[in-house]
């Protein structure tokens, strides 16, 4: 059994830069087209808002950044936070049964990369094996959902006020604010299909995913604002697949075992593996944040999260190897028996459990006399689990 624990807690005074959220779009109507018989218009929506978003917050960075950035709240068409990260010039994935896991930026592989949730560190849930405790400072993009921020951020320049734990680019996540928003929003989202495999190897299963989030801004002068959203995402993949090996073994006419590309001429495979994956991915994720900003010159925040990932995978394998003693009878170019084939069955169970939470906060004010002062603070937490 594998379990590890990794917690993270930071004390220091930070900067970060963050736009308003936008969930505008362009909307283009064209009045009685030809083919409409009833006379009703067709409208066509565009989705502008985000790549006008992202210019903009590039524009305003005093630091060499690229930007990725969901014109609605969780309508990125992800499978996790790592996905959106494949739109962003000089960032790639790594990845695991089609799911990015983790973040390389500009070919520096994921121990070379940081990640940031509003300017604050997560604990790693990464694990090497054999060892009882968090492998790096990596973060597996699959236990994150891609509803978790308004913007993504990656800074490929160090600063002083950046975390330094860096060389290829640090990678943070600017989650949503209710300031974002000039009124109540409350947003939702399901989305579902089933992954059409073989349904006879135990195959063809449903998945899907729900987001909701809201926000609300409420006091005498509308001075605070509550943030709140949740995830679930679920999928099941089932791949049945046979191989012959990788060699063959020649035969005489008389059955026995001969030099390569003699005998009979015909080549006999000296195994064939058939095997069923079947993998199954479930995710949940929590976030909240409370605002307080009762004027334009002092503003503070703490936020809250909770994502948790669980993957269980299942492989049976049936493995018939020929062995070296074998003869063959009755044998043609396309059959034959074998005397000595030794079969061996195996079942491989692989279960991880990730998760990781966590609580920050920050205070901004402006004191005047050219003078600012920026706190903040935060614990984490993740475990991995694999029995």
């Amino acid at each position: 059994m594998i379990r590890a624990y990794r917690r993270a807690l930071l004390l220091g005074s930070t900067l970060i830069l963050t736009s308003p959220l936008t969930a505008n779009a362009q909307e283009v109507s064209t009045a009685q087209p030809a083919a409409a018989s009833d006379g009703a218009d067709i409208v066509v929506t565009g989705t502008r808002a985000s790549n006008q978003k992202a210019v903009r917050i590039k524009r305003a960075s005093d630091q060499i950044i690229d930007t990725v950035s969901a014109s609605e709240i969780g309508q990125l068409p992800d499978f996790n936070a790592g996905d959106a990260l494949k739109r962003v010039t000089g960032v790639n994935t790594l990845l695991y049964q089609g799911e990015p896991r983790f973040v390389i930026v500009r070919g520096f592989n994921q121990t070379y990369n940081d990640l940031l949730i509003d300017g604050f560190s997560l604990a790693s849930t990464d694990i090497n094996l054999g060892q009882s405790a968090a492998g790096g400072r990596q973060i597996s993009m699959e236990v994150l959902p891609s509803n978790l921020a308004s913007h993504i951020d990656v800074v490929k320049s160090a600063l002083p006020s950046n975390d330094a734990n860096f060389i290829g680019g640090l990678t943070n996540f600017v989650t949503a604010s209710a300031f974002d928003f000039k009124r109540a929003t409350l947003t939702a989202s399901v989305k579902g299909g089933a992954a059409l495999d073989s349904k006879g190897n135990g195959g063809n299963h449903f998945g899907g995913q729900a987001e909701i989030a809201g926000a609300t801004q409420f006091g005498p002068d509308r001075q605070f604002g509550l943030y709140l959203s949740a995830t679930y995402w679920k999928r099941q993949i089932n791949v049945p697949q046979v191989e012959t090996g990788g060699t063959r073994n020649w035969y005489t006419a008389a059955g026995t075992l001969t030099t390569p590309y003699s005998g009979t001429g015909y080549a006999v495979p000296s195994q064939r593996l058939y095997y069923n994956y079947q993998n199954e991915r479930e995710r949940l994720g929590l976030q909240g944040r409370f605002d307080w900003k009762p004027n334009d010159a002092v503003s503070a925040f703490v936020s809250t999260y909770y994502f948790d990932q669980s993957e269980r995978s299942f492989r049976n394998d049936l493995n018939a190897a020929v062995q070296s003693s074998a003869t063959v009878a009755n044998q043609t170019a396309t059959s034959g028996t074998l005397s000595n084939v030794t079969q061996t069955a195996q079942l491989g169970r692989y279960r991880w459990q990730r998760d990781v939470y966590g609580i920050y906060a920050r205070a901004e004010g402006d004191l005047g006399n050219g003078w600012r002062s920026d706190v903040g603070a935060s614990w984490s937490h993740s475990r991995v689990d694999n029995p």
